[in-house]
């Protein structure tokens, strides 16, 4: 991608996988990181492209594809980060369901504050990168494994699984949720 002026070594690879799924060919030929993220951000640039067509764009998907991968893959990039702001704002709710379903109102209230202002959450936040979307993943699995244990009921082991496969998905250590 020419001109990118990516933070993160992990960002060129979240523009140019992505974009490969355009061409209708679903197999991303690289495994050292799991997959789901690469697919969601597939998705997102899909819907990117929706909205230049509706907007009076006359290229087809090849073509935004092509100008994306060879020329602006910065306008793709400012997708892929607000996708990694999204996940961290969502992991600040989430750490807080968590803490509050283990520990109550105040610790829920704690621990979004603490994440929030967390320095490594603010530097990994804006960047297209896997970590924040790991994390959030991990903390839903978490907290639905400490629903599981105050229910135990089908939905609950179903919906923890699902968890749990969405953050080694996202990122192999992801696997550990499994532990609880």
């Amino acid at each position: 991608v020419v001109g990118n002026p990516a933070q993160h070594p992990d960002e060129v690879f979240l523009i140019i996988y992505p974009l490969n799924f355009l061409s209708g060919d679903l197999n991303p030929y690289s495994f050292h990181k799991p997959t789901f993220h690469y697919y969601l951000l597939g998705l997102t640039y899909l819907v990117h492209y929706a909205t230049t067509v509706i907007s009076g764009s006359s290229w087809d998907l090849s073509r935004y594809a092509a100008h994306h991968y060879f020329w602006d893959g910065e306008s793709l990039l400012i997708w892929a980060r607000a996708v990694g702001v999204l996940f961290a704002i969502a992991t600040v709710w989430s750490i807080s369901r968590l803490a509050r379903a283990v520990y109550g109102a105040r610790a829920g209230l704690i621990a979004a504050l603490f994440l929030a202002v967390s320095v490594l959450h603010v530097r990994q936040s804006p960047l297209a990168a896997v970590d924040i979307p790991l994390t959030f993943w991990f903390v839903c699995a978490m907290w639905s494994a400490a629903r599981l244990c105050r229910h135990e009921r089908a939905i609950d082991y179903v919906l923890t699984g699902a968890l749990v496969g969405l953050a080694a998905g996202t990122k192999y250590p992801g696997a550990a949720a499994g532990v609880a």
